[in-house]
């Protein structure tokens, strides 16, 4: 329930959620020719190796 979640968004959930739905997975596979993808994708990476989260498997 969502309302039960006082502390909403945290990095450490969103890296959960971003890891347990092998989002990466999903994102590196395709629309790599699109430099707007790109820059989406590389907010992301940023994300996580600033959260230290990224790691070689997930690439």
């Amino acid at each position: 329930n969502r309302s039960d979640d006082s502390e909403g968004l945290t990095p450490e959930k969103f890296i959960q959620w971003i890891q347990e739905h092998q989002i990466l997975d999903i994102v590196l596979r395709d629309c790599l020719h699109q430099p707007q993808y790109v820059e989406k994708l590389e907010r992301i990476l940023r994300f996580m190796i600033k959260e230290q989260a990224l790691s070689r498997n997930d690439l």
